[in-house]
């Protein structure tokens, strides 16, 4: 005879501990259920508040059988072992050289770079994220910042024994970045057109890192040296690229921050006193300079008052004038924007220590007194004055007099 048994479902009461609810659900179940199919791995339960001292062993292992069983209930776990042996058999080399030079640049460079961004914070944010975010897809503008990086590094530690070694990789970096990016110069396009142009402002902030080669660098060309100066046309890239591509995909996406038609633009020194120590009164010896020019009987007179044309609206933005104007298009005050403007001609003329040219670059030489205290413009401006007075005619010295004076070279 069958005895047919009868089974009540009665609902457990829910019991609330002093300690709060314990977790409990299919997955940390099946993470104890599936120990069997992987031996080497082995769960321990332990009660609450006790130390642990097998952490090599067991957390791993439920980590694993977790993830696992959340991810693919029908997975079983994988062993420790052999996810071990995979990552033995596969080595992942770490660049600690790069890796420095790319903390360095996002950390400090960054915060000594300038551009046409609206803020300071803007600024930053750009070259500290936005400029290596580019150069994942591009690698020459990582190869050029790495080398700005590594001449920083260098400047540091003039004396120090790691002094060479940082030179050795900033050289290095710049003639790969230089390379790639001329090949990339040539094939100018819609989405590579962000990353050449900030790569020609590299290499400007490069050039500068490098200080002055010798009595005949006048940074544009040397003097003493037949040879062209093989920055400048990547320089004169930003010009090629503003001309070439719509303003709206250039600045566009990471570039963004640097549309100069994005926010308005005001001027920090043209709100200025002239009492303020600051502020300069540069609108009379320029006009002077520029009246000089106009009258002096030279083929060069043109080309160089087309060039003291393009310094003057700097200085608007930068100083404003004395009427309490200012040119209000913030690339002006980029002080860098007049050497992507230069022409050709004028560069020919300042090779030849043209006085006329050379007046010129000694009047902007007095706007890298705006970053003096930068240091890759440190000492640039002395050198260029005190070569350019070495290099002019007694009859032209009275025009060098008031950019001499502002340096504190008279």
């Amino acid at each position: 005879m069958s005895v047919k048994s009868t089974k009540t479902n009665t609902k457990r009461a829910h019991r609330k501990s002093r300690n709060g609810i314990q977790p409990w659900n299919s997955a940390t179940q099946k993470s104890t259920t599936n120990v069997e199919s992987a031996p080497e791995a082995v769960v321990v339960l332990r009660g609450r508040g006790r130390p642990r001292r097998d952490w090599t062993t067991s957390e791993p292992a439920a980590k694993l059988a977790d993830s696992s069983s959340a991810s693919s209930p029908s997975t079983e776990l994988t062993s420790i072992s052999s996810i071990s042996g995979a990552t033995t058999n596969t080595p992942c080399p770490i660049n600690v050289e790069e890796a420095e030079l790319l903390l360095h640049f996002s950390s400090y460079i960054a915060r000594t770079f300038s551009s046409t961004a609206a803020s300071e914070e803007d600024n930053i944010n750009f070259w500290a994220f936005n400029v290596p975010k580019i150069g994942l897809t591009y690698n020459f503008v990582l190869h050029l910042s790495f080398a700005v990086s590594a001449r920083h590094l260098a400047y540091l530690q003039p004396q120090g024994e790691h002094h060479p070694h940082y030179i050795a990789l900033a050289e290095n970096h710049a003639s790969i970045g230089i390379a790639e990016f001329n090949k990339a110069l040539s094939e100018l396009n819609n989405d590579n057109c962000g990353a050449l142009y900030v790569s020609a402002i590299l290499v400007c902030y490069c050039a500068f890192a490098v200080g002055p080669t010798g009595g005949g660098d006048l940074f544009i060309c040397n003097v003493e040296d037949d040879t062209s100066v093989r920055w400048l046309p990547l320089i004169h890239g930003v010009r090629i690229i503003r001309e070439t591509v719509d303003l709206n995909i250039l600045f566009s996406g990471l570039m963004a921050p640097l549309n100069p038609l994005d926010q308005p633009f005001h001027s920090p020194h043209s709100k200025l006193t002239l009492d303020d120590p600051e502020q300069i009164d540069w609108e009379e010896p320029l006009q002077t300079l520029r009246e000089f020019m106009i009258s002096y009987d030279s083929s060069t007179s043109d080309t160089c008052v087309r060039s003291l044309d393009g310094l003057e609206r700097l200085y608007e933005a930068i100083y404003g004038r004395s009427d309490g104007s200012f040119n209000d298009r913030r690339e002006y005050q980029f002080i860098f924007s007049w050497l992507y403007r230069l022409e050709d001609a004028f560069v020919g003329c300042l090779h030849l220590k043209d006085p006329l040219a050379l007046l010129v670059l000694a009047y902007f030489a007095v706007l890298l007194r705006t970053k003096r205290e930068v240091w890759y413009v440190k000492g640039w401006e002395h050198h260029l004055l005190n070569r350019i007075r070495d290099f002019l005619r007694e009859d032209f010295m009275h025009l060098l007099h008031w950019p001499l004076e502002q340096a504190g070279l008279v």
